[in-house]
């Protein structure tokens, strides 16, 4: 069977704007996630790592999320009426309409522009002082809890990543001065042990930090022969990065 162009512009316009997933790949989860205030790691390492601490976490953020949008829907339908609901329910959909149709293209967050239609319910809602301390606090803590996983969380999640990589340039910043010449002279030999993990570095960001040309920066392998010459930086999954 031939090669779909079409899909593989998209799968190609898709590594671009995220990089290679990591055997993660759910739109439309994800849009039903950030709808709920679900957070997408936690769909992450429900599908990848079966964790059920991830799942419950998921479903604390958003059943909380759910009982706020709950108390404010019900009361506002009685100042809606018939037709200003429809009127709610199109300005949402139509508001969302680029991402449903982009989807494949598109980061979830960009349904926000619909969930305007959350805080007019809210004002157009006879709320009392009760209800809306407890829309206001399920909210708070529904958010609180996502954000709060996010920091917790080890690696495959974003954060964590992004604080290894932080990490590794730091150490390999500190290190470069020892070896600075060698390197100058005859480049750095990149050999890492996790791709996906130093994605979040690159051989782009290792000359950025070291102010070298970018192709003194070169991948090998561990078992390939290199120069002789040329400084060998080790990026182990589970350590610190070393030159040697």
């Amino acid at each position: 069977m031939a090669d779909d162009p079409s899909g593989n512009s998209r799968a190609a316009l898709r590594q671009l704007r995220d990089g290679p997933r990591h055997q993660y790949d759910t739109q439309p989860s994800e849009f039903d996630s950030f709808f709920f205030n679900i957070p997408r790691e936690s769909l992450r390492f429900i599908l990848e790592q079966h964790s059920a601490v991830a799942a419950l976490w998921a479903i604390m953020c958003g059943l909380l999320q759910a009982i706020a949008v709950w108390i404010v829907v019900a009361a506002a339908r009685s100042r809606l009426g018939f037709k200003g609901g429809i009127a709610v329910v199109a300005f949402f959909l139509i508001a969302i309409a680029p991402h449903l149709l982009f989807s494949w293209n598109s980061y979830a967050y960009y349904i926000t522009q619909g969930l305007i239609v959350w805080p007019f319910l809210a004002v157009i809602a006879p709320l009392s002082a009760g209800r809306a301390l407890l829309i206001l606090g399920a909210a708070l803590l529904s958010s609180g809890l996502s954000l709060a996983g996010n920091y917790a969380l080890d690696y495959p999640a974003l954060l964590a990543r992004a604080q290894w990589a932080n990490q590794q340039l730091v150490i390999i910043r500190e290190q470069f001065p020892a070896i600075a010449d060698q390197a100058q002279a005859a480049g750095i030999h990149v050999v890492m042990e996790n791709r996906h993990k130093f994605l979040a570095i690159g051989l782009p960001g290792i000359a950025f930090e070291l102010n070298l040309p970018r192709q003194a920066v070169r991948e090998a392998q561990p078992t390939t022969p290199t120069n002789a010459a040329a400084v060998r930086l080790n990026l182990p999954d589970t350590d610190d990065a070393y030159f040697e």
